[in-house]
C-alpha cells in the first residue's frame, strides 16, 4: 500500500483562563458578573468569548471578584454579557501547541454564517471529507486575513525540504482560541 507522507501547520492556541455563567444583567454597561469567579486566574487582555450570544469581548479591567470591565471586538459587537449567559475565558498569554493537518487542504474560507467574524474552515479531501473549524479572536467584518495567513501557512508548510513536516506559524494575525471537528 502506498500512502503520502503529512505535513503540519503548529499553532498557539490559548488556554482556557476560565468558563462561567454571568449571574447578573450587565447588557448596556459592557462588564460580565459572575459571583466570585474572577477571584484568580483572570487578566487583563483576555478575550472572554459569550457562547450563548456569540459575541466576544477583551477584558479591559478586573472591578472585583464578581465583575469584570469588556471591550467589544468582532464584526457584530455586543454591549455586555446578560444574565444566564455561559462564556469561556480564554488566556491571551498561556497557550498550548496543536497541529493542524496541511495535506489534503481543498478549501480555506471564512465561515458563512459567522456573525462575529471568528472562524475559518479548512475542508480535506472534497466536499465529503473532514472538515475542521478553527475559532479565533473575532475581528472586523469583511477581514479575511486569518483566512488568507492561514492558507500562507499551509503553503509555507508544504514547501519545506523533507524530513521537515512541522511549520511554526508563530504570528497569525488572530490569536486561536479552539479547533474543532466539524461534524
Amino acid at each position: 500500500m502506498y500512502s503520502s507522507m503529512q505535513k503540519f501547520v503548529e499553532v498557539d492556541v490559548q488556554d482556557v483562563a476560565l468558563s462561567g455563567q454571568s449571574t447578573s444583567d450587565e447588557s448596556g454597561n459592557n462588564k460580565v458578573t459572575d459571583s466570585g469567579a474572577f477571584a484568580s486566574g483572570v487578566a487583563v487582555g483576555d478575550i472572554l468569548h459569550d457562547t450563548t450570544d456569540d459575541r466576544m469581548y477583551l477584558v479591559a479591567a478586573l472591578d472585583s471578584v464578581n465583575t469584570l470591565s469588556l471591550t467589544p471586538i468582532g464584526a457584530t459587537q455586543g454591549n455586555g454579557v446578560g444574565n444566564g449567559k455561559d462564556f469561556i475565558i480564554y488566556s491571551a498569554t498561556a497557550s498550548s501547541k496543536q497541529l493542524i493537518s496541511s495535506s489534503g487542504v481543498v478549501i480555506v474560507e471564512n465561515a458563512a454564517a459567522d456573525p462575529i467574524n471568528s472562524e475559518v474552515n479548512v475542508q480535506y479531501c472534497g466536499k465529503d471529507g473532514i472538515a475542521v473549524k478553527i475559532t479565533h479572536e473575532a475581528v472586523a467584518a469583511g477581514s479575511e486575513a486569518m483566512r488568507d495567513a492561514f492558507q500562507d501557512a499551509i503553503e509555507a508548510s508544504l514547501i519545506q525540504a523533507w524530513p521537515l513536516v512541522k511549520y511554526e506559524w508563530e504570528l497569525p494575525p488572530s490569536k486561536i482560541l479552539t479547533i474543532n471537528k466539524i461534524p
